[in-house]
């Protein structure tokens, strides 16, 4: 690496063995949380620490909270991109790094029997989890697909709202991550994502550190570089806002900038 955490941390396209470990990295911290996990385990286990009830309640709402009773995950997200999807009967969702699917199944609720969700995650037994969420709460119009999000197997210009909550940050090409959402969207579609996002260039102790990948923090990009990817995926009207703050996570390193929680989005002309 040159520079200041320049190339990872700045989504480029790193070379591919690069991104072949870091995919290795959060695929299997990912599958290693998914074994642990119950209903009382953490959010993104990174970043927040409550029970999966208080997960829904602080992200979502206490409304949302009590429409998910039967909900046997919990969310591996940093906020509710689902506030700002504005969802209407009938669409097509995907959600990027769906994780354990508790946006699916919110998306599924919004668009009715005549709408589909189709959730996609690296991680199989995600996937297999999200599933079995979805027909357990009778969400059939949800569907999950293990897949990469630099490559997903829809049709172009197929969904109507792309959303993704703590995932964008864990590929380590997020340039193909944007033009692949850009792909997909219908014209006049939106983008929608909740991410970790930087005030300046993580350190290149960080963005190299594998474990930091996975744990949503070496892969985050700052506001004007998500900017900048989205635009040159040929989206527009590209905006983030910061939604919350994730102090603590670079605590332990010198002269490390400052974490938060960014609202992203964009729309496909």
């Amino acid at each position: 690496m040159t520079g200041r955490g320049t190339s990872a941390a700045a989504g480029s396209c790193p070379g591919k063995d690069h991104l072949e470990r870091v995919r290795d990295a959060v695929a299997d911290y990912y599958a290693a949380f998914v074994e642990r996990m119950s209903l009382d385990e953490a959010s993104c286990p990174s970043l927040f620490r409550f029970g999966a009830s208080q997960v829904i309640e602080e992200l979502y709402g206490t409304r949302t909270a009590e429409e998910l009773e039967q909900v046997q995950g919990v969310s591996l997200g940093c906020g509710n991109p689902l506030s700002a999807a504005a969802l209407a009967t009938g669409q097509v969702v995907l959600d990027l790094g769906c994780g354990l699917g508790l946006d699916c199944l919110l998306a599924a609720k919004a668009v009715g029997s005549s709408g589909r969700v189709v959730g996609i995650d690296l991680v199989d037994d995600m996937v297999k989890r999200a599933l079995l969420t979805a027909r357990s709460a009778g969400q059939d119009n949800a569907g999950f697909v293990r897949c990469a999000m630099e490559s997903v197997p829809l049709s172009s210009g197929s969904v109507d709202v792309v959303i993704s909550n703590c995932a964008v940050n864990l590929s380590a090409d997020k340039r193909a991550v944007l033009s692949e959402a850009a792909r997909l969207l219908k014209p006049g579609g939106r983008l929608v994502v909740y991410d970790i996002l930087s005030d300046a260039v993580v350190p290149d102790e960080v963005c190299s550190d594998l474990g930091r990948w996975a744990g949503c923090v070496g892969g985050v990009l700052t506001a004007e570089q998500y900017v900048r990817h989205l635009n040159r995926a040929g989206l527009v009207e590209a905006r983030v806002r910061e939604a919350g703050s994730a102090e603590g996570l670079l605590e332990r390193v010198p002269g490390a900038p400052r974490l938060y929680v960014g609202e992203i989005t964009a729309r496909r002309q």
